[in-house]
């Protein structure tokens, strides 16, 4: 249900080396981020919002989909492109499936097409017979929020499906869709710096100090940041009070006064990572505290997840093996000499097998382990969960036994 525009812009020896330092020009005039490598590359106009860039021979391809964010940035992506195409001096074939390039009707743009696009979404939810979870423009890869009964899922937070459809019906999709988009407007205005904001708290924020890590340190200021940038922009338009002094503590930032300022009332706590969140390796899926930082070991072949604190601190190592057949427990886990304890337990859709290991030191100090296996169909998973106090035994069982066998990813609307 996505939709966007492509187009294709090219002269005789076109070199890459001045693609490159036009389109990087234009970006940074402009203050729009700007990355490129192999033959390829992006512009970042907004949160959410690339133009995506492909030199191929005499020509540069370009795609950009753009329902995601609102009409206000395809109206931005192409202004993006006519300056890149007359700085260079291409020809272009654009693409551009709104009409907007060659009509420049930014009304028509938004009501026919983003609002429509809108309408569209509602009368779906209409159709279903029972409300089931569906997430609407989120992405494929990374981690998915946890369910709700009744609610979809969106990069600006969950929204109660019959509430939705009823606040629809009242008051047009409009207010809907100033709320949904990130760049509504022709503009850059205070509503797209504090729904910028907002859509950050919603999918990135780990709320967690930002001494933590340079993750936490960049994101809570980058949201503090949009946030003040919105209220000076417009006194009037609704703040989320509450999250901005959390963040200005977390931060060690003195908050602007906002007595003045009306709350943000949509939402009454505001945040996918304050909870658990899903990731799907393979065939397993996997419920992790939000809070929880995420890297990936080559060496290993492992994805770790970890709280980084200084005290109680937790970790999860976890490498999953597809295999053609299906595999067999390595019986010699459970044989560990240093093993304190053993045990198997069925998952929802497979089996785990696990051991508790003697309490280990190393020289950051002393912590207990837990090592596990877990056969889901023809995937063989395993887990080295580590943390700093016996009684955390508990919480690595639970996470063990939380796992569940899903189908592999699928595109969501």
């Amino acid at each position: 249900m996505g939709f966007g525009f492509t187009f294709t812009a090219g002269k005789k020896d076109l070199q890459e080396n001045d693609l490159i330092k036009i389109v990087g020009e234009l970006a940074q005039k402009r203050g729009y981020q700007f990355s490129w490598q192999q033959n390829a590359g992006f512009v970042e106009l907004c949160r959410n919002g690339r133009l995506f860039l492909q030199k191929k021979e005499d020509a540069v391809l370009g795609d950009c989909q753009t329902n995601v964010v609102g009409a206000g940035f395809h109206a931005a992506a192409i202004d993006f492109v006519d300056e890149m195409v007359e700085k260079a001096h291409l020809l272009l074939h654009m693409e551009d499936e709104t009409n907007y390039y060659a009509e420049r009707d930014f009304a028509k743009l938004r009501g026919e097409h983003y609002y429509h696009w809108l309408h569209c979404l509602m009368d779906l939810l209409k159709e279903e017979k029972e409300y089931t979870q569906m997430r609407i423009c989120w992405p494929v890869d990374g981690y998915a929020p946890e369910e709700r009964e009744n609610t979809i899922i969106t990069p600006m937070g969950y929204y109660d499906i019959p509430a939705l459809l009823e606040w629809v019906q009242k008051d047009t999709v409009y207010p809907f869709g100033a709320e949904f988009f990130i760049w509504d407007s022709r503009e850059q205005d205070a509503r797209f710096s504090r729904n910028s904001a907002l859509s950050l708290m919603w999918e990135e924020c780990y709320f967690m100090p930002s001494a933590r890590s340079e993750a936490d340190c960049e994101i809570n200021g980058r949201i503090i940041g949009l946030l003040e940038a919105a209220a000076a922009q417009d006194p009037n338009l609704p703040f989320p009070k509450k999250d901005y002094l959390l963040l200005c503590s977390l931060h060690g930032s003195q908050p602007i006064d906002i007595s003045k300022l009306p709350d943000y009332t949509l939402f009454s706590d505001i945040g996918y990572r304050k909870g658990k969140v899903v990731y799907q390796l393979g065939n397993l899926s996997l419920k992790i505290e939000g809070s929880f930082l995420n890297s990936y070991d080559e060496a290993k072949e492992a994805e770790i997840f970890y709280d980084d604190l200084d005290k109680n601190w937790h970790t999860i190592q976890i490498s999953a093996f597809r295999y053609d057949e299906q595999p067999v427990f390595h019986e010699q886990l459970l044989q560990d000499e240093n093993a304190a304890e053993r045990f198997s337990f069925p998952i929802d859709g497979g089996m785990c097998q696990a051991v508790l290991l003697q309490k280990q030191t190393d020289q950051y100090g002393s912590f207990w382990q837990l090592v596990a296996q877990v056969l889901s169909d023809k995937q063989m998973t395993w887990f080295i969960i580590a943390y700093e106090q016996e009684k955390e035994k508990s919480w690595a069982c639970e996470f063990l036994q939380s796992l569940k066998v899903v189908k592999e990813n699928e595109e969501t609307v």
